[in-house]
């Protein structure tokens, strides 16, 4: 919550058509398709030497769209703003919000210069009702200019400098200086005090601890080592039965250099043992080197595994969930090992270079099969020894923190993956020599008070002939859950291909439709539609040496998931419950039972 609620600090240009705050997109009061959305009234005119001042008010037409209300004004003679303030309607559908409110002004120079003077943001934020009686937290920013240089050119460079964060009290002033700044921002000093205050504050500790626990899943057993994420506690497959896991890290600060992570689980069915671990250490802060090595003996479901950012053990979802839609049979155990390391060049940057070595067979051969002809041989196990690089890229993502694990916020960024493998057959055992691509990119279209679209386009393709374990099936998702880059009405390997291409679009009207409809505008939901297709082959040569328990089947007509959502269900302020349905194109099943053409899936996302 702390690092959403930070987003809505970070600056903006006030005469940009849309403005985005709590990672949501409002129309600006200044916007050029300003009157579709907003009323506005000349409220006065004020003649300020030699230029005469308008202050016009605004209010939205529409009291629940993402609109602001408030004022400006602007000088008759270039049409520049000298003022803006902006805040939000109480009735708008924002969740976590009681109140939200900008300030910008702006100096006049020259009488045709316009300088940025101050700039003022304030957030009330509630967790359950915007009642005035609920309690929450206050967020107060103030940004003063001065001290303007002109008419002197600086060397190119000065301007491209950065200065990165690499201790804790890196940015931290001294007395003096906060002395010299109470002369110019009155009550400074009483800030600075109940801000100590709250932080010594227990109850406020109290409250604050719950939240991460709710967010990251973790919490402190040891000293500097934490238990998680509880949300993998349980699962359930036919393999295993109930599996139970248990997972730590160590855990100083946000901000540690070195890491681990590490889990065991065990089967209630099969009861076997199986484990994780990882670490990771930043080597160099400027520019960003990470170390990292891992090793995990577990039953991963490689249906449901698309392209990954990194080598080592998984942090987030499990590929094993409690509740879902019907058979997994299907797992691999897996033996891997990795050496793995990080380059950033700057924060929205990255390059890795990973060693991997897995050794793969069966969680069950005599439900589930692996088998594949190498060299006239039937073989039911792979070795497999791998070189990955991978380049990923995110433009204007917000980045905080500077230790190995860093935070990102918002969502309304771009994403440019591509990751290249090269198996060498020999090397450690290795039984094959190949090459795969994989890309990926995503790209968030804001459109204004129509919300936002995003778009993903991903791609793979395999070289060489290989097994089932080293090809790209389609990736599927069989649990009850949303899961949006994956496909939820297949069976796990109904669908495997060496090459493929794929398309979601995924469209978030923040209930620009539902906001319209009598009574139902009441309910502040929110729609959602959403499109998925892939196209993908598979070569003959593939199929040639394929004796697994799977028929291969491609995708060489199309499939699509399609389907609409609610999001925004919830009592009071409290809304993170999205609802999918979603239906499927048809498709030819040649190996088990046929899956369902319609299906109900739910989320648990809060969101703003």
């Amino acid at each position: 919550m702390m690092e959403k609620i930070g987003n809505f600090i970070k600056p903006f240009d006030v005469y940009d058509d849309d403005v985005v705050i709590l990672n949501k997109v409002f129309m600006s009061p200044l916007s050029v398709r300003g009157y579709s959305q907003y009323e506005y009234v000349l409220k006065d005119s004020i003649q300020d030497g030699n230029k005469k001042i308008y202050e016009i008010f605004y209010f939205p037409r529409n009291n629940q769209d993402l609109l602001f209300q408030g004022s400006f004004k602007v000088s008759d003679k270039n049409f520049a703003i000298t003022e803006v303030y902006l805040r939000n309607n109480p009735k708008v559908n924002l969740n976590f919000v009681r109140n939200l409110s900008i300030e910008k002004i702006y100096n006049i120079q020259d009488n045709d210069i316009y300088l940025p003077e101050r700039e003022t943001y304030e957030g009330d934020f509630t967790f359950f009702s915007k009642e005035d009686g609920e309690k929450g937290m206050y967020l107060k920013k103030n940004i003063l200019y001065s001290d303007y240089i002109f008419n002197q050119e600086l060397a190119p460079h000065f301007y491209d400098q950065t200065e990165v964060q690499t201790l804790a009290n890196q940015f931290e002033k001294g007395d003096d200086y906060w002395k010299q700044l109470t002369t110019r921002e009155a009550g400074i000093n009483n800030t600075r005090k109940i801000i100590t205050d709250l932080g010594n504050n227990k109850r406020i500790r109290r409250v604050t601890n719950l939240i991460t626990i709710l967010t990251s899943g973790y919490f402190t057993v040891f000293k500097n080592i934490q238990y998680g994420s509880l949300y993998q506690t349980f699962s359930n497959n036919n393999i295993e039965g109930l599996r139970l896991k248990a997972g730590f890290r160590t855990f100083t600060s946000p901000n540690d250099l070195f890491r681990v992570n590490g889990y065991m689980a065990y089967g209630t069915l099969d009861h076997a043992i199986k484990f994780g671990l990882s670490t990771r250490y930043l080597f160099n802060s400027n520019p960003r080197i990470t170390l990292g090595a891992g090793f995990l003996k577990d039953n991963l479901q490689l249906s449901s595994v698309g392209l990954e950012e990194s080598e080592l053990i998984a942090t987030g979802p499990s590929t094993n969930v409690i509740i879902a839609r019907g058979e997994n049979y299907s797992l691999t155990n897996v033996e891997k090992s990795v050496l793995s390391t990080d380059y950033q060049p700057h924060n929205n940057l990255k390059f890795n270079l990973s060693f991997v070595h897995r050794f793969m067979k069966s969680a069950n051969v005599n439900r589930f099969s692996l088998a594949y002809d190498y060299n006239g041989e039937i073989k039911n196990t792979l070795t497999d020894f791998a070189i990955t690089c991978g380049l990923f890229y995110t433009p204007k993502r917000d980045v905080y923190g500077f230790g190995v694990d860093q935070t990102y916020t918002g969502r309304l960024y771009s994403t440019f993956a591509l990751k290249y493998t090269h198996g060498i057959k020999g090397a450690f055992n290795g039984q094959y020599n190949y090459d795969k691509i994989q890309l990926l990119y995503e790209k968030p279209l804001q459109l204004s008070n129509f919300g936002v679209l995003r778009t993903t386009l991903e791609g793979a393709k395999v070289f060489q002939k290989l097994p089932l374990n080293l090809l790209t099936p389609i990736v599927v998702n069989q649990a009850y859950s949303i899961s949006p880059n994956s496909f939820s009405l297949l069976d796990y390997y109904d669908l495997v291909t060496d090459q493929y291409f794929s398309l979601r679009l995924e469209h978030h009207f923040n209930g620009y439709l539902f906001n319209r409809i009598p009574l139902l505008k009441k309910l502040k939901l929110r729609e959602v539609l959403f499109y998925k297709t892939i196209w993908g082959s598979i070569s003959q040569s593939n199929k040639s040496i394929n004796h697994s328990s799977i028929n291969y089947n491609a995708p060489t007509n199309g499939y699509s998931e399609y389907g609409f959502g609610i999001e925004n269900i919830g009592l009071g302020n409290f809304k993170p419950i999205r609802v999918d349905f979603i239906w499927r194109s048809a498709f030819t099943d040649i190996n088990s039972n046929i899956p369902p053409t319609f299906g109900v899936r739910f989320g648990f996302f809060p969101e703003f």
